[in-house]
Order: structure tokens, then sequence, then C-alpha cells
């Protein structure tokens, strides 16, 4: 049987999102510009694959980049998502409050990624983070979107996201 640590794993995954941004990157140059949000997108795998790096990288890196940094680019990749479905619906991104989130954040991790070490806060934080933008996408995509199968799908998939964040698991 193979068996996989959770650095492999965690590399795997963000070798896959590479993937999805080269992907996502040559929809974007290929499709009309009439069609918003998918630089959003692209960038959102690439910024998971340097978090997931990073993150992997922890004991062998500084924790400013394997704890803080990670955390933010994950971060960053939930925005990126959100902010290209809003483009995707033709709403403009909101920047002003989820960068004065971002950076409540940056010294939320600081402080409990460096300063006085916290797994179960900084887990706490990311978590609610992803929760409440998993919600915000799925209240914009079903108040939004269109009613179709990738829409409802969507929502489906991003309410088991959510149900999973706010379960805890």
């Amino acid at each position: 049987m193979i068996h996989l640590d959770l650095r492999t794993v965690i590399v795997m995954s963000g070798v896959l999102a590479l993937l999805m941004s080269v992907v996502l990157l040559l929809l974007r140059l290929t499709h009309p510009k009439s069609i918003q949000g998918l630089g959003f997108w692209a960038a959102a795998p690439a910024l998971a694959l340097v978090a997931a790096l990073l993150a992997a990288g922890r004991g062998l890196i500084h924790d400013l980049l394997s704890i803080v940094a990670a955390n933010m680019l994950m971060l960053a990749v939930f925005l990126s998502f959100y902010w290209g479905a809003r483009r995707l619906l033709g709403f403009k991104a909101v920047y002003k409050t989820w960068l004065g989130v971002a950076l409540a954040t940056l010294i939320f991790l600081l402080w409990f990624g460096w300063i006085e070490p916290s797994y179960t806060a900084r887990i706490l934080l990311m978590t609610a983070l992803s929760f409440s933008l998993a919600l915000q996408m799925m209240a914009l995509i079903w108040r939004h979107g269109k009613r179709s199968f990738p829409s409802r799908f969507t929502v489906l998939v991003l309410a088991i996201h959510a149900g999973v964040m706010g379960t805890g698991y």
C-alpha cells in the first residue's frame, strides 16, 4: 500500500491547482473580453499552489512564510474566486472592505502565527473567512446567476463547502 505524508498530498494538490490555473488562463485568453472574472479565477489556483508550497515547507522555512504568508495567500485564493464570480455576474469586485479584512487577518496571523503561536486561533480564523466567502458567493450566484444546472450545482458545492467549514471538519 502507498503511504503518503501530508506534505506530499499538499504538493500534489498544488500541482493540480497549477494545471487548473493554466486551463483557466487559456480560457481567459481565448474567450471574449466581455466574459469577466476569468482572470481572477485563473489567479486563484496559482496562488493556491504557492500557498501549498509554503505550507508544505513548515519546519523547513521560516514561520512567517509557512504560516503567515501561506494563510494570507489562501485568503487571496478565496477572494479571487469570489471577485471572479462577482465580475462574471456583472458586478464590480469589492476591494475596500476585503482589503480591510485582509489587513486585520495579517495582524491576527502575525500575532497567532509568530508572536504567540496558536494553531487553533489560526484555524478558527481561516475557517470563518472561508465559510463567510462561501456563503456570500452562494448568495450571489443564487440571486443573480442563471437558473441553470451549472449555477445550481455551483451553489450546491458551495453549500457543501460551507457546511464542512461550519461544522469544523
